[in-house]
């Protein structure tokens, strides 16, 4: 379980920011048309496939 942060809109995409209730932040990037818009705030149940995600570091040396 988690609660939506941020939500950004990126033309065809939306961008949700996701506090879980216990651990970090996550970020999801989802096609807008993949269902109705989620609000900052909302309760969100979190799951994914792991071929699908992606782990990048906080900085990257110049």
């Amino acid at each position: 379980m988690g609660r939506v942060a941020v939500v950004s809109f990126q033309n065809a995409h939306v961008r949700y920011r996701i506090a879980l209730d216990r651990g970090p932040e996550v970020e999801a990037v989802v096609g807008r048309s993949r269902g109705k818009l989620l609000a900052t705030g909302s309760d969100v149940w979190v799951c994914a496939n792991p071929s699908a995600v992606q782990v990048l570091p906080l900085e990257v040396s110049a």
